[in-house]
């Protein structure tokens, strides 16, 4: 019993909570605001570092965009402990020349 109940407790704590954020950088590259083939789309905020960044919130590009099937809609779904549940974040996305 006791070894099931650490197992049990070890899977409870290795959950995470898939959050996945998307952008569509249409209208920005039709602008001439954002070049697909240079430019690279990050998402930046305050969730960085229960997120996993060792860096901290709101800077870097350890959370990269991409755009598999290419309709300039940017994806990146980001796992989140299961201990963040009911928290609020706030984020951006960000262009970063020269990706």
């Amino acid at each position: 019993m006791t070894t099931a109940l650490l197992l049990f407790t070890t899977l409870s704590f290795a959950q995470t909570i898939p959050v996945t954020f998307s952008v569509d950088m249409g209208v920005a590259a039709f602008k001439g605001q954002f070049n697909p083939s240079s430019d690279q789309v990050v998402i930046r905020g305050s969730f960085q570092a229960d997120a996993g960044d060792p860096g901290g919130n709101w800077q870097g590009n350890l959370f990269a965009m991409s755009d598999t099937d290419g309709d300039t809609i940017y994806t990146l779904t980001v796992d989140f402990p299961n201990t963040t549940a009911g928290n609020n974040y706030e984020f951006k996305f960000v262009i970063a020349p020269d990706g």
